[in-house]
């Protein structure tokens, strides 16, 4: 897989500013809860002592950090034999499109996020007995219709799952 454009930049970087640069963009997304435009624009201003980070675009790092501490969290508290679906903006690039969007991944095999330069790509927990794949999109099964559509694509897709998830949870009365 091609190299992140971030990873490139790490390497002109010390590992003290990496990490400054990391507790800044921590702070500033996570903690704080600011827009990622606002952070790069206190990015901009702050010392961070290294002349090597001044030409950053620090509105591209703050969407790199967004995205990778969004999907870092969202993978961190599920279980590894969870599974996640992927969610593509419609503009998305075509890397993101094969790799990401409404694909389905156990958690302890899912991509890492961000996956290109310009990422905006979600990793969503996956509800196998309310969620199945419809024309390319996420569809919730709430009616006895929707149900048996659901169980009949986890049956045509039950390499994903391992079998799971193919009973009938609608009843009639």
């Amino acid at each position: 897989m091609a190299q992140h454009w971030w990873e490139k930049v790490k390497e002109t970087l010390s590992q003290s500013a990496i990490d400054a640069i990391h507790k800044f963009m921590y702070e500033g997304l996570i903690k704080r809860n600011l827009h990622p435009t606002k952070v790069a624009r206190f990015a901009f201003h702050h010392d961070f002592e290294d002349a090597a980070v001044l030409n950053l675009d620090w509105e591209a790092v703050s969407q790199y950090y967004l995205t990778f501490f969004h999907s870092s969290r969202a993978l961190g508290e599920l279980a590894p034999d969870k599974y996640v679906v992927g969610m593509s903006h419609d503009t998305a690039c075509a890397k993101c499109k094969a790799l990401i969007d409404n694909k389905i991944y156990l958690v302890s095999n899912a991509p890492t996020l961000p996956c290109c330069d310009f990422c905006r790509c979600l990793l969503l927990e996956w509800l196998p007995k309310l969620y199945y794949l419809k024309d390319g999109r996420v569809e919730f099964a709430i009616d006895e219709q929707s149900e048996l559509e659901r169980i009949q694509w986890v049956k045509e897709n039950r390499d994903i799952f391992a079998g799971k998830f193919e009973q009938h949870q609608f009843h009639r009365e």
